[in-house]
């Protein structure tokens, strides 16, 4: 039974990459979590999400159905748990996705965190939130590094769903003094990493290629440039920055850029293949209005969280094409 001491704290998308590693840095620490996920109705659970459930088992968990387009239940759930921390991260995740379904893409990432917002306002005032913000709500010229004071200038209906709700968590924390805070996360990386994302794409397709599977991997575009960390290192940042007296908005990023051609390279050396002899590129061409390049300069975490990354770019691939190679192995 829950103690009357214990803190509790509220994740949404618990069962995606941030959310359980988040949920399970939080139990070690003592709280009891209540983490939320989409309605399986709408929204079958993919095999990661699956897993990710398995891996979160624990009397200090409880998860719950919520539909980020339904504010009654949005402020039922704030108004029985009254949270002490909310970190907001359920979201339409995928960039490509958005562009063919603007519509649910805007709900869920624009007015999603306005609801979850508004709830804490009236049933949890007191509460502390982090809200899970993207690099994506900027487009800075090549090799630009991106901090709390660069323009915003979202480029896809992903990024400008993104950067209304970092707007209105602003607003939230300036007109009723919530302790809202924004984290303008990079791109971040683990073995728990979706299918749809082009890291995981190359290493599935790195471990694959090593046991005979298949031959060949097709990417878009290998010249874009990104700013990959590891993904306890950014729920660990949402953390710090709740733990502030004071709440403000911290790029989380490494300040490194790599191309998708080094994605490549480091995922097929580990097996000891030459990446060049297996990944072509697509004669259809991917979205013009994509960033070249989006660096983040995380100084300011540096100094104000004492937050920096723990783990190379290079480490962690090799740790995703493991995880794919013990899955194909298995399975």
């Amino acid at each position: 039974m829950q103690s009357p001491t214990t803190p509790t704290a509220l994740v949404t998308g618990v069962t995606g990459q941030d959310g359980s590693f988040l949920a399970e840095q939080l139990i070690a620490d003592g709280y009891a979590v209540v983490g939320t996920t989409r309605p399986a109705a709408r929204t079958p659970p993919t095999p990661s999400s699956s897993g990710q459930s398995d891996r979160l088992a624990s009397s200090h968990l409880r998860i719950v159905e919520m539909d980020l387009a339904d504010a009654e239940t949005i402020d039922q759930l704030v108004a029985e748990t009254r949270p002490q921390e909310i970190y907001h991260l359920a979201a339409q995740s995928s960039v490509a996705e958005s562009f063919d379904n603007i519509l649910s893409t805007s709900d869920a990432n624009a007015l999603g965190p306005v609801r979850i917002f508004d709830a804490a306002r009236r049933f949890a005032p007191t509460a502390r939130i982090c809200f899970a913000s993207s690099c994506h709500i900027f487009n800075p010229p090549a090799d630009v590094r991106c901090n709390e004071s660069t323009a915003i200038a979202p480029q896809s209906p992903y990024g400008m769903a993104k950067a209304f709700a970092h707007a209105m968590a602003t607003h939230y924390r300036d007109a009723h003094g919530m302790h809202v805070s924004n984290a303008i996360l990079f791109n971040h990386e683990s073995e728990r990493r979706p299918a749809q994302f082009v890291t995981r794409t190359i290493t599935a397709a790195a471990a694959a290629i090593s046991l005979g599977h298949r031959d060949t991997l097709e990417l878009l575009d290998l010249s874009a440039k990104r700013d990959w960390g590891w993904a306890p290192d950014y729920t660990r940042a949402m953390r710090l920055m709740v733990a502030k007296d004071k709440p403000d908005d911290y790029v989380i990023a490494t300040g490194i850029s790599h191309s998708v051609a080094d994605l490549c390279e480091m995922a097929f050396s580990h097996v000891g293949l030459d990446w060049r002899n297996h990944v072509t590129t697509s004669a259809t061409p991917g979205r013009t209005n994509d960033a070249p390049a989006l660096i983040g300069d995380p100084d300011h975490a540096n100094q104000s969280l004492q937050w920096k990354p723990t783990r190379s770019l290079r480490a962690i691939i090799a740790s995703m094409v493991e995880a794919d190679i013990a899955q194909l192995s298995t399975g």
